[in-house]
C-alpha cells in the first residue's frame, strides 16, 4: 500500500475529538517537505506509488463515512468548515509556507496550497494557526495568493486543466479555509479583515459572476460531478483531493462565508451584487432541496449523500435555515440603515415612520412628547452627539452635550408607542443602548450643570470648594446626587505610554483627611477610597480668558467653562499620597483639543495664577468602566449576530412562545448522558430532548431519593434546561439555584456528553466577583477544575490560581509571536517620537519656517513667496543677517557672530532684524551727519572747500555700518575725542571712521539698494489682521503687526497640529489593539483547551472579542435576576446555542444610577431599565421552571414570603 493511501485511510474522524475536518493520522512521521522554505513543494506528487483498486476503494469508503458521521456530529451545527470539508495527507504539511511564495503554476499547486493551509488551520490553535493567518494577510505573500485564486479561471469541469481552477475541489475548499473554526476564531484581527476585504474586492467577478454561475451549473444538472474527469482518476492522481458528495456541503459553506463576510465588512450589507449573491443562494437551496425531497430522488443510489437519511437531512435544513435566515435578516436590516441614511441626508424628506410616530402622539402623554433622536426632530438635533445611528454616538459625553438645554430622546418599552425603529433586535439593541447611557451619563451631566450655575453664582456652599474642592451635593426633584471636586489643578506632564496611550498627569489638591502630614495614613486614605478609580471617568472643568457668565437660562451655561472629559487610566495611590499638599494621577484625555492647554500649562509651572479657577470633577454615583464596555459591544453589535431573536423580540412580533431545542441536540441520535447525577456510579441515564417520553422518565428517576440527590422541581428545571435552548430556573431563597447549576455543569462536561458535542467551553457569567467565585468554588469542590477565571478582582485564594493573566504568564512566549510584538512595539516608539515633535511644536512660542512653510504654501502663497522666493526676500541683503553669495532659499548666511549663522529668512523677519538694522542705519545716518556738519562749519572758518565733504558717497558709508554682532569702532565717546582733537580727522574719518569695509557689490545692486535707503523709514503701523492677510509686503510690517500675523499661522497650523496628534493618538490606539490581539491569540490557546470560562457581566463585554474567537455554544447565567438585560446582550455571540438563566425575578432587581429610569418611578413606567431580561420574559410567558422546595427557612419564617411572593413554596426536610 503507497504512503499516501496509508495516510489517508489512516486517519479517522468520528463525532469526537478526531473529527474536525482533518483524517487523524496513526502514523505521523514527518513531513518529507517539513523544514524546507523558498522554493518548497516543487517535488510534491512525483515519485508516488499508483493505486491499487482496493486501495482506492478504502479511500472512497473511508471518505463516505466520514461525511456521514459528520453530518449526524453535533458540531456541524457550530459556525465554520470544519465539518463540511475534510482534508488527508501529512506530504502537504507546512507545504504552504513554500507556495505561498511564488504564483501558482497549474490549479495543482493551487490546491495543493489550500490542502496544506487546511491542515495547519485544523489544529485550531499554536504557533502553526498563528503564523498561517498571519502569513495569509501579509500582502506581499498571501494575499498576493489570494488574489491569483480569485483573478483565475473557474469551471466546474475543470478536470486536470491547468488554466482552471475546479470549483469543487480548489473554490470550495479555498473558501472553506477562510471560515476554518481555527482561522476566523483567531484574534489577530487586522490580517483577517484584510483577508475578507480582498476577497470582498472581487465580489462581483469572483462571487456573483464566477461562482454562483457554477453553482447554478451543478443544481441546474442535479450532479457534483465534473464531466471532464471522474472521482477515481481524481483520487488516483492526487488521494489528498476533496470532492463535495452532496450539496449541503457547498450551500453550507457558502452560507457561512457570507455571513462573515458582511460581519467583517459592513457595507457588504447595502451592496447590490451581495444581495443578488444572497438571493441567487436561496433559490438555488430551494431548487436542490426540491429535488432531494422529490420521490424520484428517494431512491437508493442517489450520488447524494443526504437523500437515503431522512434524519440526516431535516438536521442539515435546520443548520442551513439559520445560516439563510440570519443572512436574510443582516441584508434587510442594512437595507434599513440606508434608507435611515438617506433620510438623514436629505432633513427634508419625512419618513413614514415619522409620520406614524407624529400620528400616535395623541394617543397619550409620552406620545405627544416623543420627539426622535438627531434629525429625525423637528428642531434638528439637539447637540453635537445626537444621531439616529447608536453606532455613531459617543459614549463618553461632548461638552455641547452636557449643555444642552433640550431633554434626550429616550425610547420607551411600552408596546404601543411611537419609535423611528419598528420592531426588532435593531430596535432592542438601540433602547438599551440609550436608556444604559443615559442611566450613566444623568448623574453627570446634571452634577456639572448645577455645579457651574453655582460657580457662576459664587454661592457661599461653593466657596470652600473653590479653595480645596470636596463633595458637592444636587437634588433636583426625583434626581440628587453628588460630584467628588478636586481644585487648584494643574499639568504636571505628558507622556506616551506604550501600553496605556496618551497619558497626562494631573496634580490637585488632595481632600481633607486625618493625620493629613503622615503619608502612611495618606496612603492608607487613598487605598481604601474608591475615589478615582481605574477606568473612572473625569471632566476637567477649564475656565476660559474673557469667559461670559451664565445666561438667564440657567440650564445652558456659555463657555465660562471649557469641560475636557477624561478616563483615569492608572489609580497610583503612592503617586497620590507621596505630598501633603499635592496629590497626582494619570488621565487619558478623549479630546485632542487639550493638548495645547497641558503644555502651556506645563510651561507655567506650579504657581500659575489661574490654578484657583481650574477644577476636576468625577460622579460618585456613576462608575464608568462598567458602562463602558457595555456600550460598546451594544453598539458593535450586528443584529444579525444576536441569537434568540424569536425571544427576545416584543411579544408583538413574536410567532410563538415554545422554546426549541439547542441546535446541536437535534443531530440524529443524540442523547445527553445523565448518569454522573446519579448515586450508583454504574447504573445509565440517558435522556433524548427530542422526545417527551425520554424527558419524563428522567425526571421520574432523578426525583427519586435513592437514585440522585435531586428533588423534583429541581430533576424537572435540570431537565426542561437541557431541553431548551433558552432555558429560565426561577427559585425563591434556599432552593438550590446553585446547586442546580452546578449539576448542569456536571452534566455538559461529563467525558461521555462532551465527547458527544465537542461543545468547547461553557461560559459562566455573574453579575458580581463575589457570586463568580462562590459559584466557581463550588465546581471546584465537585472536581472540576479546568476554569479559567477573567478579570482579577477575586477575593477567593482558591481561584487566584485560575486567572488568565496567571496562566498566559506562565506560558512561553512563541518565537514568532515574539517577532510581531517586536515589530508592533518598533512602530509604538516610532509614533511616540512622532507625537514628541508634534508635542514640541505645539508647546514653542514662535514657529519655525518648517512649522509654517507647508501652511502658507497652500493657503498663503503670496506670503510663502516672500520668504521662499529663490531670488531671495524682497529687501536688499543690506538690511538682513545674509550673504548675497551664499543666499539660499531656506537658510541665510548670517554676517556676525558663529551663533547666528543659517538663521532662516522667516525667523529674521519675526524678530524684525531687518527694522534693528533700518534703526542702525538711521542712527548712524545722523551721527554721520552731525561729524560732517562739523567738519564743515571749521573748513568755512578756515575759508576751505568743503564740495569734497558735501559729495561723500552715502550708500559706501552705510553699506560699512556695522551689523548685529560685529564691533563698531565708533561709539558714543567718539564725538567728544574729535572735539577734542579736531586738527587730526581726515575726510576718510569721515566716511569710514573705524567701519568694516565692504564692497556694495558683492552684496547686492546699488540701485535697489538706494532705492531702499531713499524711502529708509521704521514701520510702526498697527493694522487689523483682515488688511494683513491682503498685503504681501510683508517687509514694511511692524514688529505688532508681524506677530499678529504669525499669531493667526499659528493658530491655523496649530489645528493642523492638533488633528495630526489625533490621528498619531489613532493609529497608537489600533496599534496596541493589535499587540492586544497577537496576545490574545496566546489567551485564546489557553481558552480553547479549559471547560468553564468564568467571568462576570462587564468583563464579558470587557472581554468580548476574545470571547467571540473561543466561540461558546453554552452560556450559563448566575443571578440572573439582578442582571441588567444590556449585560445579557452584550454577552451573547453568533455561536450561542443554549442560553441558562437561573435566577429569582421577585427577589432584588439589577442596579442603576438614574431613578427616573426604574420600574418603581412613574417616569420609569414607559423605560424600566431595571427590568432584567430575566423578568421580562418571565412576564411575557416564556415558559420558565421554578423550583418551589425551600431547605433553607425555618416554616414561620418562610410563611412571611409565602404569603405574598411564593405560593407554591414548599418546606423540605
Amino acid at each position: 500500500m503507497s504512503h499516501s493511501v496509508r495516510n489517508s485511510i489512516g486517519r479517522g474522524s468520528g463525532p469526537g475529538e478526531g473529527s474536525r475536518g482533518t483524517f487523524q493520522n496513526g502514523n505521523r512521521g514527518g513531513s518529507p517537505f517539513a523544514g524546507r522554505g523558498r522554493g518548497m513543494g516543487r517535488g510534491l506528487g512525483r515519485g508516488r506509488e499508483e493505486m491499487s483498486n482496493e486501495e482506492l476503494e478504502q479511500v472512497k469508503t473511508k471518505q463516505y463515512n466520514v461525511l456521514l458521521e459528520n453530518l449526524q456530529s453535533s458540531a456541524l451545527s457550530y459556525d465554520g468548515s470544519d465539518k463540511l470539508v475534510f482534508v488527508s495527507g501529512d506530504r502537504l504539511e507546512g507545504a504552504w509556507r513554500g507556495l505561498i511564495r511564488k504564483e501558482f503554476r497549474d490549479q495543482q499547486q493551487m490546491r495543493w496550497f489550500i490542502t496544506s493551509c487546511l491542515l495547519d488551520a485544523d489544529k485550531q490553535t499554536g504557533v502553526a494557526v498563528e503564523t498561517l493567518v498571519e502569513q495569509l494577510g501579509n500582502p506581499e505573500l498571501g494575499i498576493s495568493r489570494i488574489r491569483e485564486i480569485c483573478q483565475y479561471n473557474m469551471s466546474v469541469d475543470a478536470g486536470f486543466k491547468k488554466n482552471f481552477a475546479s470549483f469543487q475541489c480548489v473554490i470550495l475548499p479555498f473558501l472553506a479555509l477562510l471560515i476554518r473554526h481555527g482561522v476566523r476564531g483567531s484574534t489577530l484581527e487586522k490580517q483577517l479583515n484584510t483577508i475578507y476585504s480582498v476577497v470582498y474586492s472581487y465580489i462581483d467577478s469572483f462571487f456573483h459572476d464566477k461562482i454562483m454561475r457554477c453553482l447554478d451549473e451543478l443544481v441546474r444538472r442535479n450532479s457534483l460531478l465534473d464531466r471532464n474527469v471522474d472521482k477515481d482518476k481524481l483520487l488516483k492522481n492526487d488521494p489528498d483531493i476533496f470532492i463535495p458528495s452532496t450539496f449541503g456541503q457547498p450551500f453550507l459553506i457558502l452560507a457561512r462565508f457570507l455571513n462573515e463576510l458582511l460581519c467583517r465588512i459592513k457595507e457588504a450589507s447595502v451592496n447590490d451584487t451581495v444581495h443578488k449573491i444572497v438571493q441567487r443562494l436561496q433559490d438555488a437551496s430551494n431548487v436542490w432541496k426540491d429535488s432531494l425531497l422529490a420521490e424520484r430522488q428517494s431512491i437508493s443510489g442517489s450520488e447524494d449523500a443526504l437523500v437515503s437519511h431522512p434524519e440526516k437531512r431535516r438536521y442539515y435544513f435546520d443548520i442551513l435555515d439559520v445560516e439563510m435566515r440570519r443572512l436574510n435578516y443582516v441584508l434587510s436590516d442594512g437595507r434599513r440603515s440606508l434608507n435611515a441614511a438617506k433620510r438623514e441626508a436629505n432633513k427634508a424628506e419625512i419618513s413614514e415612520t415619522v409620520l406614524e410616530s407624529r400620528k400616535m402622539a395623541k394617543m397619550n402623554e409620552f406620545e405627544r412628547l416623543y420627539d426622535p433622536p438627531g434629525e429625525l426632530s423637528k428642531y434638528g438635533p439637539r447637540h453635537d452627539n445626537d444621531f439616529l445611528e447608536i453606532s455613531k454616538i459617543a459614549v463618553i459625553p461632548t461638552k455641547d452635550e452636557i449643555l444642552a438645554s433640550r431633554e434626550p430622546s429616550l425610547p420607551s418599552f411600552m408596546l404601543d408607542h411611537p419609535d423611528f425603529l419598528p420592531d426588532g433586535i435593531s430596535r432592542l439593541l438601540d433602547m438599551q443602548f440609550r436608556l444604559l447611557r443615559e442611566d450613566m451619563l444623568n448623574p453627570i451631566r446634571l452634577g456639572i450643570s448645577r455645579f457651574l450655575i453655582d460657580l457662576d453664582k459664587d454661592k457661599s456652599k461653593v466657596k470652600k470648594l473653590r479653595e480645596e474642592g470636596g463633595r458637592f451635593r444636587y437634588d433636583k426633584g426625583d434626581i440628587s446626587g453628588d460630584l467628588n471636586v478636586y481644585a487648584n489643578i494643574r499639568f504636571v506632564s505628558i507622556n506616551v505610554h506604550k501600553y496605556r496611550g496618551f497619558i497626562s498627569r494631573v496634580a490637585f489638591t488632595p481632600p481633607k483627611i486625618r493625620s493629613a502630614k503622615d503619608e502612611k495614613y495618606r496612603l492608607q486614605y487613598w487605598e481604601r477610597s474608591r475615589k478615582l478609580m481605574n477606568g473612572s471617568l473625569i471632566c476637567v472643568l477649564w475656565q476660559n480668558e474673557n469667559g461670559n457668565s451664565l445666561n438667564n437660562n440657567e440650564t445652558n451655561p456659555t463657555p465660562t467653562y471649557s469641560l475636557y472629559f477624561g478616563v483615569v487610566v492608572e489609580k497610583n495611590e503612592r503617586l497620590l499620597s507621596r505630598f501633603e499638599t499635592e496629590a497626582m494621577i494619570d488621565i487619558h484625555f478623549i479630546e485632542s483639543s487639550i493638548y495645547p492647554i497641558v503644555l502651556e500649562d506645563i510651561s507655567m509651572g506650579r504657581n500659575h495664577p489661574a490654578r484657583v479657577k481650574r477644577f476636576m470633577v468625577e460622579s460618585t454615583g456613576v462608575y464608568f468602566e462598567s458602562y463602558n464596555h457595555i456600550l460598546k459591544t451594544l453598539q458593535g453589535t450586528n443584529p444579525s449576530d444576536v441569537p434568540f431573536r424569536q425571544y427576545l423580540i416584543s411579544p408583538l412580533e413574536r410567532q410563538y412562545t415554545q422554546v426549541a431545542t439547542p441546535l446541536y441536540t437535534r443531530a440524529p441520535r443524540f442523547h445527553f448522558d445523565l448518569s454522573i447525577l446519579l448515586k450508583n456510579h454504574g447504573d445509565s441515564l440517558l435522556l433524548n430532548v427530542q422526545d417527551e417520553t425520554s424527558k419524563e422518565n428522567a425526571i421520574k428517576k432523578l426525583s427519586t431519593p435513592d437514585v440522585s440527590t435531586l428533588d423534583e422541581t429541581q430533576s424537572r428545571a435540570l431537565v426542561d434546561a437541557l431541553s431548551r435552548e433558552i432555558a429560565l430556573i426561577e427559585g425563591p431563597p434556599g432552593t438550590g439555584k446553585t446547586f442546580v447549576g452546578v449539576e448542569l455543569m456536571k452534566v455538559l462536561l461529563s467525558e461521555t456528553n462532551r465527547k458527544a458535542t465537542s461543545i468547547g467551553p461553557i461560559l459562566t457569567i455573574c453579575y458580581t466577583n463575589h457570586a463568580l467565585d462562590q459559584f466557581l468554588e463550588c465546581l471546584l469542590d465537585n472536581n472540576i477544575t479546568k476554569i479559567v477565571r477573567l478579570g482579577a478582582r477575586s477575593k477567593s485564594d482558591r481561584i487566584k490560581e485560575f486567572y488568565l493573566d496567571t496562566i498566559s504568564r506562565s506560558r512561553p512566549k512563541i518565537s514568532h509571536q515574539g517577532f510581531m510584538l517586536y515589530e508592533a512595539f518598533d512602530k509604538l516608539e516610532e509614533i511616540k517620537k512622532e507625537a514628541v515633535k508634534l508635542q514640541d511644536k505645539l508647546s514653542r512660542r514662535w514657529m519655525t519656517w518648517d512649522d509654517v512653510k507647508n501652511y502658507l504654501l497652500v493657503e498663503h502663497t503670496g506670503h510663502y513667496l516672500q520668504f521662499a522666493d529663490n531670488h531671495g526676500p524682497d529687501v536688499p541683503a543690506l538690511l538682513l543677517n545674509i550673504d548675497s553669495e551664499e543666499f539660499d532659499q531656506n537658510e541665510w548666511t548670517i554676517v556676525g557672530e558663529e551663533k547666528m549663522k543659517n538663521q532662516p529668512i522667516w525667523d529674521q523677519w519675526i524678530n524684525g532684524v531687518d527694522i534693528r538694522r533700518r534703526e542702525q542705519l538711521i542712527q548712524a545716518i545722523y551721527r554721520n551727519q552731525n561729524v560732517i556738519e562739523k567738519k564743515a562749519s571749521k573748513k568755512r572758518k578756515d575759508n576751505q572747500d568743503i564740495s569734497m565733504l558735501q559729495s561723500n558717497n552715502m550708500y559706501d558709508f552705510l553699506m560699512n555700518v556695522p551689523r548685529d554682532g560685529e564691533e563698531d569702532g565708533d561709539n558714543e565717546d567718539d564725538e567728544d575725542d574729535e572735539d577734542e582733537n579736531e586738527e587730526d580727522y581726515s575726510e576718510d574719518d569721515v566716511n569710514n571712521d573705524n567701519l568694516q569695509e565692504i564692497d556694495s557689490t558683492d552684496n547686492i545692486e546699488n540701485d535697489e539698494t538706494e532705492y531702499w535707503l531713499q524711502k529708509l523709514v521704521i514701520p510702526d503701523e498697527d493694522r487689523d489682521l483682515e488688511i494683513l492677510l491682503e498685503d504681501l509686503d510683508v517687509w514694511n510690517m511692524s514688529r505688532i503687526e508681524r506677530q499678529r500675523l504669525h499669531d493667526h499661522f499659528r493658530e491655523a497650523t496649530r489645528k493642523n497640529i492638533i488633528d495630526e496628534l489625533s490621528d498619531l493618538e489613532k493609529k497608537h490606539t489600533a496599534k496596541r489593539k493589535e499587540i492586544e490581539d497577537i496576545n490574545d491569540e496566546g489567551r485564546r490557546e489557553i481558552l480553547e483547551n479549559c471547560q468553564v470560562i468564568g467571568l462576570t457581566t462587564s468583563g464579558a463585554a470587557k472581554y468580548q472579542s476574545l470571547i467571540r474567537s473561543v466561540a461558546p455554544r453554552i452560556i450559563i447565567v448566575e443571578e440572573a435576576g439582578e442582571v441588567l438585560e444590556a449585560h445579557i446582550l452584550s454577552s451573547l455571540t453568533p455561536s450561542t446555542q443554549h442560553l441558562i438563566l437561573i435566577g429569582d425575578h421577585l427577589q432584588l432587581r439589577p442596579h442603576i444610577a438614574t431613578y427616573t429610569l426604574s420600574v418603581d418611578s412613574q417616569p420609569g413606567e414607559y423605560y424600566k431599565l431595571d427590568r432584567s431580561l430575566f423578568e421580562r420574559l418571565v412576564n411575557e410567558d416564556v415558559i420558565m421552571s421554578q423550583l418551589t422546595t425551600q431547605r433553607r427557612m425555618r416554616p414561620e419564617i418562610a410563611d412571611l414570603i409565602r404569603k405574598k411572593l411564593y405560593p407554591k413554596l414548599i418546606d423540605g426536610i
